[in-house]
């Protein structure tokens, strides 16, 4: 995704800011909303582990941001990788994965585009 790969490389060069985030945040939001009816156990886990490493940036101040930028980048193509092409069988994912909802995750990128 051309978007991504845009992301990768300001982190590569360097450029981590407020922006940045928001910007990871903004993908996060477009691929929620494009999958709402359809965001399956992979889809909320790795999109929860891309939302909270963006929320890690705001609590690290003595972690290299560029590590938080690059799992959270990471994590959101692992989102999306196509059913067809993933390793579910060898997630070990509890259940209480399934128990997150779109508005949860929505919810979550608010408050940390907020702060």
């Amino acid at each position: 995704m051309k978007q991504l790969d845009d992301l990768h490389e300001k982190i590569a060069k360097g450029q981590i800011d407020l922006d940045l985030r928001n910007a990871i945040a903004d993908r996060i939001v477009e691929f929620i909303e494009q999958n709402k009816a359809s965001l399956g156990m992979w889809e909320k886990f790795h999109l929860g582990q891309s939302i909270s490493a963006l929320g890690t940036i705001n609590s690290s101040d003595d972690q290299p941001l560029d590590t938080w930028f690059k799992l959270s980048l990471l994590s959101l193509e692992k989102a999306m990788v196509p059913e067809g092409e993933r390793g579910e069988e060898n997630e070990d994912i509890d259940e209480k994965v399934n128990s997150v909802t779109y508005e949860m995750l929505v919810g979550a990128l608010g408050e940390l585009k907020t702060n």
